[in-house]
């Protein structure tokens, strides 16, 4: 099995998440992040992410990293997906950009919204 990691870039000053990401290798993957202040220059499409970076950066502190789940590499932009949607629904200033994961998903959002709402 071929398995990718789910993680979280969590803001440190109210410990929630604002980032979830996915990777084969997590310290690879952290360096890369702090290397750039979280600035990907290849992808414009995560401007939110680096914005609420380095605000946090700009008060003094970096972000935290905790890993989500282990999954096969088959499964990986599923379940990043879910684990996003789940916590942008729990209330995370989630910067991925969401409307991009969720074509073809609305079976699954119902279903996630259900089990919050359960």
């Amino acid at each position: 099995m071929e398995s990718r990691i789910i993680y979280a870039l969590i803001d440190p000053r109210n410990n929630l998440v604002f980032y979830v990401g996915q990777t084969k290798n997590i310290e690879r993957r952290m360096r890369f992040h702090y290397a750039d202040g979280g600035l990907n220059r290849k992808s414009p499409i995560h401007d939110a992410k680096y914005t609420y970076w380095h605000a946090m950066e700009k008060a003094g502190f970096k972000p935290t990293i905790e890993i989500l789940d282990v999954v096969d590499i088959s499964e990986v932009r599923q379940i990043e997906w879910e684990w996003a949607f789940t916590l942008k629904l729990l209330g995370h200033p989630i910067t991925n950009r969401l409307k991009y994961m969720i074509k073809g998903k609305k079976e699954l959002i119902q279903e996630e919204l259900r089990k919050i709402a359960a």
